[in-house]
C-alpha cells in the first residue's frame, strides 16, 4: 500500500511538472521531512518557544495587521461614500463595480506572478504604492473638504479618486491581499501550523472588524484626508517592516525556512 501511494504521488508530480522534473529527488525530500517530523515530534507548548516559531508569529501577525490597517476594507466597503464625498462626476455605484472588477483581475494576476517575483518584492511594491495612492487620495480630500481650491479645479481633478482607488486595489490584490495568508502557511512549523495559522486569520478578521466599524467615526472626527494620511503612514511602516524583517520563502522547503529563521540574528 505504501509503495502504491509513492507511485501515485510520483505519477501526479510528473503530470504537474510535464514529465521533465526530478520527481524522485522531491519525493525523497518530502519523505525524509515527514520521517524527521515523526522522530522529532514536539508538543505545541515546546514548539511555540522555538526562535523560528516566535519569528514566524511576529511576521505573520504583523502582516495581518498591516494588511487591514492599511485601509483596504474601508476602501472596499465605503467606495461609494468616498466617491460621493469626493464629488466625483462618476456614478458611485459604477465606481464600486469598476473597483470590484479590478480587484478580481489583479488577484488572478497575482496568482500567476507570485512564484516568479517572490513574496518580499510583491509585498514591498504593494505596500509602497498603497502608500502613494493613499497620500494622493488624502490630498484630494484636503483640496476638496478644506476648500483650498475652487470648484472648477475640483471637477478637473475628479479623476483622482478613481485613479487612486484603482491603483490601491490593484497593488493590494497583487501583494498584501493574498501573500500574508500564504506566508502564514509557509513560516509556521508543522506541529503548530494549523493552530497558529487559524489564530493569525482570526486576528486578521478582528482587525477588519475594527477598521470597518470605526472608519466613518474616524473620518468624521479628523476628516477624510487625515484618515487616509493615517492609512498611508501605516503602509509606510509596513513597507519598512517587510524590508527589514520578512524573509523570502519562494522556492524553499519548510525545513529550509525553519533553519533560516533559527539562524537569523
Amino acid at each position: 500500500m505504501k509503495q502504491k501511494r509513492e507511485e501515485d504521488a510520483r505519477a501526479a508530480l510528473l503530470r504537474l511538472r510535464g514529465g521533465d522534473y526530478d520527481v524522485d529527488a522531491e519525493l525523497k525530500e518530502i519523505k525524509e521531512t515527514l520521517e524527521a517530523n515523526e522522530r522529532n515530534k514536539v508538543s505545541f507548548s515546546t514548539s511555540i518557544q522555538k526562535r523560528s516559531s516566535r519569528i514566524a508569529a511576529i511576521v505573520c501577525f504583523s502582516l495581518m495587521f498591516f494588511q487591514q490597517a492599511g485601509g483596504i476594507n474601508a476602501v472596499i466597503f465605503y467606495t461609494s461614500n468616498i466617491f460621493e464625498s469626493a464629488g466625483s462626476s462618476l456614478d458611485p455605484k459604477v465606481a464600486t463595480i469598476i473597483v470590484g472588477v479590478i480587484q478580481c483581475i489583479a488577484t488572478f494576476v497575482s496568482s500567476l506572478v507570485v512564484d516568479r517575483l517572490g513574496r518580499r518584492l510583491l509585498l514591498l511594491l504593494s505596500d509602497f504604492f498603497m502608500l502613494v495612492a493613499g497620500v494622493v487620495l488624502g490630498l484630494f480630500f484636503s483640496l476638496n473638504d478644506r476648500k483650498l481650491v475652487d470648484e472648477d479645479t475640483i471637477k478637473t481633478l475628479g479623476f483622482l479618486p478613481v485613479l487612486s482607488l484603482s491603483v490601491f486595489i490593484i497593488v493590494f490584490s497583487l501583494g498584501f491581499g493574498p501573500i500574508p495568508w500564504m506566508i502564514s502557511s509557509e513560516l509556521f512549523p508543522s506541529e503548530i501550523k494549523s493552530v497558529a495559522s487559524s489564530a493569525a486569520g482570526t486576528f486578521n478578521w478582528f482587525m477588519a472588524f475594527l477598521i470597518t466599524k470605526f472608519y466613518l467615526n474616524l473620518k468624521n472626527a479628523v476628516g477624510g484626508d487625515v484618515t487616509f494620511y493615517i492609512f498611508s503612514g501605516i503602509s509606510l511602516l509596513g513597507t519598512i517592516f517587510v524590508f527589514f524583517v520578512v524573509p523570502e520563502t519562494k522556492g524553499k522547503s519548510l525545513e529550509q525556512i525553519q533553519k533560516e529563521l533559527n539562524k537569523e540574528t
